[in-house]
């Protein structure tokens, strides 16, 4: 009996060391692939903030101006275009906003209250019926 439990204790012995060192090895393997995706995310942080840089270097508003005025051939309207000062003139006004509005003066201004004056409060809320909340009804009908 003694014979038989050293043997299955060296067994187990030799089964659990074995997988110990599955283990080591896998876990030797998995620090140095760690090891390697953080060289990669530096280096992509890295090409990141050139990209950054280069971004803004590209998009400063001179450059974007000067490009534009090269290729796109923008440039703001001459008011002889518009019709000269005097057409500008015979434009007509534009509507005051509803803050400036007087009274009632334009049809299409809602009628504000004049200030300080007390507005009625609305109706209360319709008590809940008494069995509970009402999901749905419908009229009527057999189902």
């Amino acid at each position: 009996m003694t014979r038989r439990l050293t043997i299955l204790a060296v067994t187990v012995a030799i089964v659990v060391s074995f997988g110990l060192y599955r283990t080591e090895l896998r876990v030797r393997e998995m620090e140095k692939e760690l090891a390697e995706l953080n060289i990669a995310l530096l280096e992509d942080q890295r090409t990141i903030d050139v990209l950054d840089a280069e971004w803004s270097y590209l998009n400063r508003p001179e450059r974007l101006q000067h490009l534009a005025e090269r290729y796109l051939m923008l440039v703001p309207p001459a008011t002889e275009r518009l019709g000269g000062p005097e057409q500008l003139a015979a434009l007509p006004k534009r509507a005051p906003a509803l803050a400036e509005q007087p009274g009632g003066d334009d049809a299409r201004a809602p009628a504000w209250p004049a200030a300080g004056t007390v507005l009625p409060l609305p109706a209360s809320k319709p008590a809940a019926p008494a069995g509970g909340v009402v999901l749905a009804t419908h009229g009527g009908g057999n189902d």
